[in-house]
């Protein structure tokens, strides 16, 4: 995959409005680990990352929690039991506390005898401009309606000359406003519900300065696929884990695949 390439398309998108036919004229798919590339290192860590980029994918899908004491840290699970030695929510928790616990690395042997840590936000940034990633910020988790998370969050994202080549999923309209009002240069998205009309989520991808549109690969049948394509705005197709499914995609001139299971050494 010319990840390189295609990052250098996807800034002339977010530059051009969201809706540049250079960015659908783009020969390659973008290709985003979910939670990081947890194919081959505990997920939502530093070396889920690095394996992102070093396996080749174009980007990564991470999520944010707030501390106790008002750190950000990477956290999927609403609670740490499942993924590290802790207890509780994250968000019970102080800095300190967290930043002593250790990653569950008993089903990577690569790192079984590696001490991994939950990562801080910053840490996690800082190692995506590293290796040149796009990044999925998903916004399921945190309090998106607190001014102070949002402002560290985008802070972070641009000190790291991250911004621009980030997404940030809001499924929550009045929280996606208004975080536009706010940032109305970031690029927003938001998960299809398949009760609503397909042509108002169209519209409303246009409306905004900069959006896309996330939709299931459950969904995403070939007229689905024929009408997003035909209206020209971004969307990316995610839960798609299976190498033939990506191809079909791919030829489909899909912009963006999000996949929990797919190798792009496979591809």
């Amino acid at each position: 995959m010319k990840r390189f390439a295609g990052l250098m398309i996807l800034l002339l998108f977010i530059f051009s409005g969201c809706t540049s036919k250079d960015w659908f004229d783009n020969e390659d798919t973008y290709l985003i680990a979910h939670r990081g590339a947890h194919i081959g290192a505990p997920e939502n860590t530093i070396e889920s990352i690095s394996q992102a980029a070093n396996l080749g994918y174009d980007g990564v899908e991470i999520d944010v929690r707030e501390s106790k004491d008002g750190t950000n840290f990477l956290m999927h699970n609403k609670k740490l039991d499942k993924t590290t030695n802790g207890k509780g929510k994250l968000e019970n928790h102080t800095n300190k506390y967290l930043k002593n616990l250790k990653i569950n690395t008993s089903e990577y042997p690569k790192y079984k005898n590696k001490e991994l840590k939950i990562p801080t936000f910053k840490e996690a940034v800082k190692q995506i401009s590293q290796e040149n990633l796009i990044v999925n910020v998903d916004g399921s988790k945190g309090d998106w309606e607190d001014n102070k998370f949002i402002e560290s969050i985008v802070d972070t994202l641009k000190k790291y000359d991250v911004y621009e080549r980030s997404f940030f999923v809001l499924s929550d309209k009045n929280i996606r406003d208004e975080f536009v009002e706010s940032y109305p240069d970031a690029t927003v998205s938001w998960l299809y519900d398949p009760k609503d009309s397909i042509d108002e989520e169209i519209q409303q991808v246009k409306d905004y300065e900069c959006a896309l549109l996330s939709i299931t690969d459950d969904i995403a049948t070939e007229s689905m696929l024929n009408k997003l394509n035909e209206t020209e705005i971004v969307y990316q197709v995610y839960n798609v884990n299976n190498d033939e499914r990506f191809k079909e995609l791919e030829s489909s001139d899909v912009p963006i695949v999000e996949t929990d299971e797919i190798n792009p050494d496979d591809l």
